[in-house]
């Protein structure tokens, strides 16, 4: 993302709750989903404090966001809207 676009604050916070709101339903902490990651995906270590920076900021690589669902147990898919 160039520089000079910013992430709109509300849409950051929107995406942050979001985020954490599907940790606690799943009664888990960023730690701890960081830490399946980890074992799911041993080719690359994350640490937690750099992953809740990335949610609260609203700039979670795609590939980390797919990796932090599929921790979770979720899947993240592609569909097309209907009209």
């Amino acid at each position: 993302m160039a520089a000079n676009m910013k992430i709109p604050d509300e849409e950051k916070i929107r995406l942050a709750r979001y985020i954490k709101a599907k940790v606690v339903e799943e009664g888990q902490t960023v730690k701890g989903v960081v830490a399946k990651m980890n074992e799911m995906y041993p080719d690359r270590k994350e640490y937690s404090p750099g992953t809740i920076n990335q949610i609260n900021a609203g700039n979670m690589p795609y590939w980390k966001v797919v990796r932090f669902a599929a921790a979770l147990g979720y899947e993240i898919k592609w569909e097309k809207k209907k009209d």
